[in-house]
């Protein structure tokens, strides 16, 4: 999502900035444990926030190019979602779902390491999902400013989805953003973060279903139990058939797919650049 806006020439996102979870997590978390003490030295709430807005306004405004619109991708700031819509009157959120098996797969296949994820066993980082999603949809679903967006839908179905979501951000539309792998020049993207090997590709339908194949890390038994979580059940996942249909590719969704599995060379990069991230 975050690169199909960024391609946009109205918009910029920019990398992920490392701080930005911290600077939320101080706001949060902390200082909320020391309102009483902050009081008692004249120091308001509205200054408190003052100083927040400040700092992370100056993070996004100052980490790239200036832009008509801007945006910031963080790795969990979602757990902040109630705080940042209280900052931001005027800003809007998107909250980003993909089906937890997927998720559970692709943190465990690509050896992904998390602070506070217990990775020993599929079914702990499928129940982690779970309450992850228990935990922000509430605020975001009370909130006309933040929207639900499922992976799936955004892979199979990107023109209908993308105009959906830019004409919800007041962004004019700009085919551009169908065509990111050929317009990534405009966009910053560090070799370092996990994500940099797969958004430099087309959308490409088949990891969908990874987790369901033969190969996967996901044992028959969690897929049976995973019907059983209430995120799962809520997004629509739990009752899907196995291998999952997600929904109906639109035609040049379907016809790219078919051209991509036929490419050996194309599907022998992406699995070695998925594989080393």
């Amino acid at each position: 999502m975050r690169v199909l806006l960024d391609v946009h020439p109205d918009v910029r996102c920019g990398p992920e900035t490392h701080i930005l979870p911290l600077i939320l997590y101080l706001y949060s978390f902390k200082i909320k444990t020391m309102y009483n003490r902050l009081r008692m030295a004249n120091i308001t709430d509205e200054l408190v926030d003052s100083i927040f807005i400040k700092a992370i306004s100056t993070l996004i405004h100052e980490a790239g190019p200036p832009a008509g619109r801007l945006c910031t991708k963080d790795p969990f700031i979602d757990l902040c979602l109630k705080q940042l819509l209280h900052l931001y009157p005027n800003a809007k959120f998107i909250l980003m779902v993909r089906d937890g098996r997927a998720v559970t797969q692709s943190v465990l296949s690509r050896n992904i390491r998390i602070s506070k994820l217990d990775v020993s066993s599929p079914e702990k980082v499928l129940e982690t999902w779970d309450k992850h999603y228990k935990h922000v949809l509430p605020h975001c679903l009370v909130s006309p400013r933040c929207r639900v967006v499922r992976y799936e839908d955004l892979v199979l179905r990107p023109k209908e989805n993308l105009q959906s979501i830019l004409q919800w951000l007041q962004i004019p539309w700009d085919d551009v953003v169908l065509q990111h792998d050929q317009n990534m020049e405009s966009v910053n993207l560090p070799r370092i973060e996990r994500s940099t090997s797969q958004v430099v590709f087309p959308i490409y339908t088949e990891a969908l279903t990874r987790w369901s194949q033969p190969d996967s890390k996901i044992p028959e038994s969690l897929i049976n139990k995973s019907q059983s979580f209430e995120m799962m059940r809520h997004f629509g996942y739990a009752n899907l058939s196995i291998p999952p249909v997600y929904g109906i590719p639109e035609p040049e969704v379907e016809e790219r797919a078919r051209l991509l599995a036929k490419n050996t060379e194309f599907k022998k990069l992406f699995s070695l650049m998925t594989e080393k991230s």
